[in-house]
């Protein structure tokens, strides 16, 4: 039985996370090629958030190494005949130049023009000042929010149908899980939804706080109360 290489025994993904408490997750800023093994949730290791699937880093080719090594030989050749070119004609005394003296007097000529002309004074040009209104100075213009009801959104890891504001699950909604996930990144328990569970209840910033959880079945779990304090904005 053949054995399983690298590439069959992992997953590849960068994250996508753009908005972690105000800023990118560092991971997504350097656009990080993370390496997953299959079965394993398929979310960030920095932030905890689904990751977008890639394809595997190529690696490295000895035909880049020689296309380099090739390309530096010939830079080499081209300086040894520069220096030796250039070398022989180093002994040879040039020749007089007649017309030396014509051209010093033509252009110390120019040259008193020149500064004849620059030394005399233009007149300065005034310039308008552009005003600028009060009504304007200060002013920051609010950012657009806009929230939707009955809205479906795809976490990767789930499926959220619900209240939405700012494009994310805000609101009253219900999450199906699609893969095990945790049920929430506020959870101190940091209890595991299993693959066809849902939560349904309330919801902020992408992340469950307040509900009750179902399994596949129908069958209640339990009921939930999360600190909203401790989720974080994604």
């Amino acid at each position: 039985m053949a054995k399983a290489s690298e590439r069959d025994r992992y997953e590849y993904g960068v994250c996508i996370n753009r908005d972690r408490d105000g800023k990118p997750c560092p991971k997504c800023e350097s656009k990080e090629v993370q390496k997953i093994r299959k079965g394993q949730d398929f979310i960030c290791e920095e932030c905890k958030d689904p990751m977008r699937k890639v394809p595997p880093p190529k690696s490295k080719t000895p035909l880049g190494m020689i296309t380099g090594i090739a390309v530096a030989a010939i830079i080499v050749c081209g300086l040894v005949v520069y220096l030796l070119f250039f070398n022989s004609d180093k002994g040879k005394t040039p020749a007089p130049d007649t017309k030396s003296e014509v051209v010093q007097t033509v252009v110390a000529k120019d040259t008193v023009q020149t500064v004849a002309e620059d030394t005399i004074k233009k007149p300065e040009i005034p310039v308008k000042e552009k005003k600028v209104e009060k009504d304007n100075v200060g002013k920051v213009s609010a950012p657009s929010v806009v929230a939707t009801k009955n809205a479906t959104l795809d976490l990767g890891y789930a499926t959220y149908t619900g209240d939405m504001k700012s494009g994310k699950a805000n609101g009253t909604g219900r999450l199906v899980f699609k893969t095990r996930h945790a049920i929430s990144a506020a959870d101190p328990q940091n209890r595991m939804a299993e693959r066809g569970d849902y939560l349904d209840g309330q919801f902020e910033n992408n992340q469950f706080y307040s509900g009750k959880w179902f399994g596949s079945d129908g069958a209640q779990k339990g009921a939930i109360i999360l600190q909203k304090s401790g989720i974080p904005s994604k």
